[in-house]
């Protein structure tokens, strides 16, 4: 592994590519690689993460940041006061339903779980749906607090939760606080604040084992029933157009439609990209230098990079996450 403080100014300067770490799930499916359990999670960026490949290799994207501070994360994200890397983007296969479950907010993860505590606001992207898939996200109309505590306590959520079809190319942005599942058949591009916090409320009667508890009390806690949540289909998008598809408190979603115009990520020294190339085939150029992209690879551009760019021989999309 290289010194950081040698070549720092070489690995802030380029596209950073990180090995990805892959999570066993009861629910998971079987695209990733075979664990003991089912994989259901592949952790794409996370500060967890190695390097791949370049100058870093090796160091994880925690390394990076005490060694490149505004340089990785932004002028803007380093001077509200952020020390870590604040987002996280997975794919999920699911097989089964998840857990219902639900995310405290930043003040209330703060209070339950320790005070450098992150809550988890999150939102999904269908890369794949199968015909009949469903998720819950949120609460029927008219349900008061009370009996969203009630239902917690007595294990009826499932009766007062709002079920949607989620088909592919749809997106679903969901604060902090909104009672949610993933459903069977899906394949899903996730971006979250870097948490994870999770308080199940309900494991559908699976057999009560180690890593799986209910959470009851602090469910009640972190659960809100004004969050109303649903499916928005993604516009159609013009060759080399881009445009924002979800947009909360601590993220902002882009979709990038690439062919024969290219799509710029710009940076401006503000603030840092991640970039995950969905469909089509792609490259990312920089200082003279091509790298091909295949489907599902994806990279930070760190806020020093200031401007990289994609090019396709055929129509790709890319979906761009950035700190809000």
């Amino acid at each position: 592994m290289s010194d950081l403080t040698e070549s720092s100014s070489d690995i802030f300067e380029q596209p950073i590519f990180l090995e990805p770490r892959y999570v066993e799930r009861i629910w998971g499916g079987n695209r990733f690689p075979a664990g003991a359990t089912p994989v259901g999670e592949a952790w794409l960026v996370h500060e967890s993460n190695q390097v791949a490949e370049g100058p870093a290799k090796g160091r994880t994207l925690a390394e990076l940041v005490c060694a490149g501070g505004s340089s990785l994360l932004g002028h803007s994200v380093w001077e509200s006061g952020e020390r870590s890397f604040p987002l996280l983007v997975k794919l999920l296969d699911t097989n089964e339903w998840l857990s219902i479950q639900v995310h405290p907010d930043d003040r209330l993860a703060a209070e339950l779980e320790g005070p450098r505590m992150r809550g988890k606001t999150e939102a999904w992207f269908a890369i794949e749906a199968g015909a009949s898939a469903e998720v819950i996200a949120g609460i029927r109309n008219g349900v008061t607090q009370e009996t969203l505590a009630d239902a917690i306590r007595s294990g009826t959520i499932d009766a007062i939760a709002e079920r949607h079809p989620l088909r592919k190319d749809e997106v679903l942005a969901m604060p902090a606080g909104t009672v949610h599942a993933l459903g069977p058949g899906l394949f899903i591009y996730e971006i979250q604040q870097s948490s994870d916090i999770t308080y199940r409320v309900s494991d559908w009667n699976r057999p009560a084992k180690a890593g799986r508890e209910l959470h009851i009390e602090k469910s009640v806690r972190a659960a809100d029933v004004s969050f109303h949540p649903h499916p928005v289909p993604i516009p159609a998008l013009g060759d080399g157009q881009a445009t924002e598809i979800a947009a909360l408190e601590p993220f902002v979603l882009q979709i990038a439609a690439i062919g024969q115009r290219p799509a710029e990520i710009t940076t401006g020294g503000d603030r840092f990209a991640i970039v995950t190339l969905i469909d089509g085939n792609a490259t990312v150029e920089y200082d003279g230098i091509q790298r091909s992209l295949e489907p599902y690879d994806t990279f930070v551009v760190p806020a020093a990079m200031h401007t990289c760019i994609m090019r396709a021989t055929e129509r790709a999309r890319a979906l761009i996450a950035w700190p809000a």
